[in-house]
């Protein structure tokens, strides 16, 4: 006969999931690994496109893809063209995020961050720029498993930690259900 504490799961150790070879799930981020990576990233434009996608928890392709016309003073929209779900999202600009902001010179115009040479003809810096610069610090700092998609994922684990509702984050990752969340956070 089974009973409940044959099924008591307190005694194993499960493997952290982790992207092992550029697979499996983006690392969530400690404030410790946050201040390690953004003291090494190259220039104010680096840690403001990181800093938004943290702040924000936007995909990278978001924020790469944002106008100077869609940062405000206290809101960042992102356009229903640049979003996965093809759905408008607002994100607060957070007191936290404006040191970011007010130290990166942002261009008069057009796309936040252009791109200065692009072979695929984009305008703006491609994912593949920001995935290989956040690579190359953190083979400075020694940590692996971070993927710009980490920034994304530490912005709702950390919610979930202050206390906010699976189904409050849900809304602002824009998520569709508060099932995929759960999966973000640890």
């Amino acid at each position: 006969m089974f009973t409940a504490s044959d099924f008591e799961l307190g005694s194993i150790e499960l493997p952290e999931a982790r992207k092992v070879d550029r697979r499996g799930q983006a690392r969530n981020l400690t404030p410790e690994n946050l201040g390690a990576i953004f003291a090494e990233l190259p220039s104010d434009k680096w840690r403001a496109v990181f800093a938004i996608a943290y702040f924000t928890g936007s995909r990278i392709s978001e924020v790469l893809s944002l106008d100077v016309s869609d940062i405000g003073t206290d809101r960042i929209s992102f356009r229903r063209e640049n979003t996965k779900t093809r759905k408008p999202r607002v994100a607060m600009v957070v007191d936290a995020l404006r040191p970011f902001l007010a130290a990166y010179d942002i261009p008069q115009a057009g796309h936040l961050f252009p791109a200065r040479h692009n072979a695929k003809g984009s305008s703006y810096i491609t994912r593949q720029a920001a995935d290989l610069v956040l690579r190359d610090v953190c083979v400075m700092i020694d940590l692996d498993g971070v993927s710009t998609h980490s920034f994304r994922r530490s912005f709702a684990t950390n919610l979930h930690r202050q206390g906010y509702s699976l189904a409050k984050i849900a809304r602002l990752l824009d998520h569709s259900s508060p099932t995929m969340t759960a999966r973000y956070v640890e």
